[in-house]
């Protein structure tokens, strides 16, 4: 059972310098937190998480076989990974089918103990970007953004440092709906492939 504290907060996508398309009525961010049991593991290959060579700061994640993924978990949580350079080490859960509402995608970030930490600024207070990528090369990425700095207050628990795996994290319940995603035309769901990226600055 999900335990969800919903600190509701309307934002809309802030340019990082990218195309991006904004929903009507702007999406939502909250807090939550997730018990281990929720996650199911994917089979290998299945989750790929690699640099982006445009930010020094983006992580892409590959999700293949998208249509038995979504068929056959609720959620689903990437491995742990440094999003920059010597960074904070995070972790990302995605929800196939959305907690707030069963037609949308939800993705949020998880802070965990990383090697660097102690020399890393706390809380953590970057500006955090959720990308659902173009896969056609025009570049129309669907993308949400929050500050961390802006809802620190919110969700102290979020960004602050953690000294044990932490299981509770800030995104957005709403990031795409499925209609979006996988319309016929859509330029973001290509050869049953998903390829979603977060950005840090």
């Amino acid at each position: 059972m999900l335990a969800l504290k919903l600190w509701l907060l309307a934002l809309s996508p802030i340019s990082l310098g990218l195309p991006m398309i904004e929903r009507q009525g702007g999406p939502n961010n909250v807090e939550f937190e997730v018990q281990e049991s929720n996650t199911s593991p994917l089979l290998s290959g299945n989750i790929n998480l690699q640099k982006s060579d445009l930010y020094q700061s983006a992580t892409v994640w590959t999700i293949r076989n998208y249509w038995s993924v979504k068929a056959n978990y609720e959620l689903i949580r990437s491995e742990e990974f440094y999003e920059s350079t010597y960074g904070y080490r995070i972790s990302l859960v995605l929800f196939l089918k959305s907690f707030q509402d069963r037609n949308y995608l939800g993705i949020f970030m998880l802070l965990q103990p990383g090697e660097y930490d102690n020399n890393l600024s706390w809380p953590f207070s970057k500006r955090v970007t959720f990308s659902v990528l173009d896969q056609t090369g025009n570049n129309n990425h669907w993308s949400l953004t929050f500050d961390a700095k802006e809802i620190y207050d919110k969700c102290p628990d979020c960004f602050n440092r953690h000294f044990e795996k932490n299981n509770k994290g800030w995104g957005f319940p709403t990031l795409i709906s499925h209609a979006d995603l996988e319309s016929t035309y859509n330029p973001y769901l290509r050869n049953d492939t998903i390829q979603l990226r977060i950005i840090t600055q």
